[in-house]
C-alpha cells in the first residue's frame, strides 16, 4: 500500500489532533504544537498538513519571501531595476517518523514547488507572482541528501554558518508563455 495515493492533504485548523506529532527535531513539533495556528491568525505563514488515516503524517508551512540580488550571484537572465526578487519561503517541512522511507517528503517538496509555479500561471490573473522557493537550512545531511537532488542551490551564505540558504529556481517565462499572457 502507497500512502502517498491515500493523502489528505488540508489547510491545519484547531480540529486536527497535532499531539500525535512526531518527527525527528523538536523545534519541528514543538511549532505545530504551539505556533502555527497563531502564525495562521496572524498572517505570518500557512501550514498544510498531509493527513493518512486521518493522522497527520506531515507538514509544511509556507510564507513569503525575496532574494536580494545585491548579494547574490548566478542569478544571470533577470533584467530589472528591482534590487529585491519575490519568492516563497518553505518555512519548515516535516514527516511523523512513522512515514519514514515512503516519498512523502518529497511529495511535500513538490507540491510546495508546484503551488509557487501555479503562482505564475496565466490564469492567475490576480495574484501575485514568484520566481524562487527559498528555504534556510538547520541539519545539514538534508543539504545533499533532500534539497541538492531535488534541484536547489545555494544562496546568500550566512554569517554564522548555521543556517544554510538554498533556492530553487522555478526559471524564466518562456515566449510561448509571454505571447499567451498578452
Amino acid at each position: 500500500m502507497n500512502i502517498l495515493d491515500e493523502l489528505i492533504v488540508e489547510r491545519l485548523t484547531s480540529s486536527h489532533n497535532i499531539d500525535q506529532f512526531k518527527c525527528e527535531t523538536a523545534s519541528l513539533n514543538n511549532f505545530i504544537k504551539k505556533d502555527a495556528l497563531e502564525h495562521q491568525r496572524q498572517r505570518i505563514s500557512f501550514t498544510t498538513v498531509y493527513l493518512y488515516d486521518k493522522n497527520i503524517a506531515g507538514y509544511i508551512t509556507l510564507a513569503t519571501d525575496s532574494i536580494n540580488l545585491e548579494l547574490e550571484s548566478g542569478i544571470d537572465d533577470l533584467d530589472t531595476r528591482f534590487p529585491q526578487i519575490p519568492a516563497l519561503k518553505l518555512c519548515r517541512i516535516a514527516r511523523d517518523l512513522k512515514y519514514i522511507g515512503c516519498g512523502l517528503g518529497v511529495r511535500m517538496l513538490e507540491d510546495t514547488i508546484a503551488f509557487a509555479h501555479s503562482l505564475n500561471r496565466q490564469d492567475n490573473i490576480l495574484g501575485a507572482r514568484c520566481r524562487f522557493v527559498t528555504v534556510d537550512i538547520r541539519d545539514t545531511t538534508l543539504i545533499y541528501n533532500f534539497y541538492v537532488p531535488n534541484g536547489f542551490e545555494p544562496h546568500a551564505s550566512s554569517e554564522n554558518n548555521k543556517i544554510h540558504h538554498y533556492r530553487y529556481d522555478l526559471g524564466a517565462l518562456s515566449e510561448n508563455e509571454i505571447s499567451q499572457s498578452v
